[in-house]
């Protein structure tokens, strides 16, 4: 089976933050499972974005067996570059789910919610 060709999702991303990566498609796996987009489109390294401000990395993924689809979606916060030690972490079960988290999160760091 030929896997369709996906877009990059729209992400709102406030104009504080700087743009690090994003190859965040709109491909499901908890509704549109196929192995080979699985492999295609997911991976801990979806989108990422800095706010320097609070010295801030948005950092999502998708973390699991991409093989099994046994996985989810995941948000961090890391700050001052504690990659070993998250701020937070947020799992989210499907797309819109992690599409919603994501925007939120960046929204909330953008207007000072978010603090040490």
């Amino acid at each position: 089976m030929v896997p369709s060709l996906r877009s990059l999702i729209k992400i709102e991303i406030p104009d504080s933050f700087e743009l690090v990566k994003h190859d965040f498609y709109t491909y499901d796996p908890s509704t549109e499972f196929s192995e080979i987009e699985n492999l295609m489109y997911l991976n801990e390294d979806l989108f990422q974005a800095s706010f320097a401000e609070n010295d801030l990395i948005v950092d999502f993924g998708w973390y699991g067996n991409v093989k099994k689809n046994d996985g989810q979606f995941k948000l961090q916060l890391i700050q001052n570059n504690h990659w070993d030690n998250p701020v937070t972490t947020i799992p989210s079960s499907g797309l819109d789910q992690a599409v919603q988290i994501l925007e939120r999160t960046l929204m909330a760091i953008h207007r000072g919610v978010f603090s040490e």
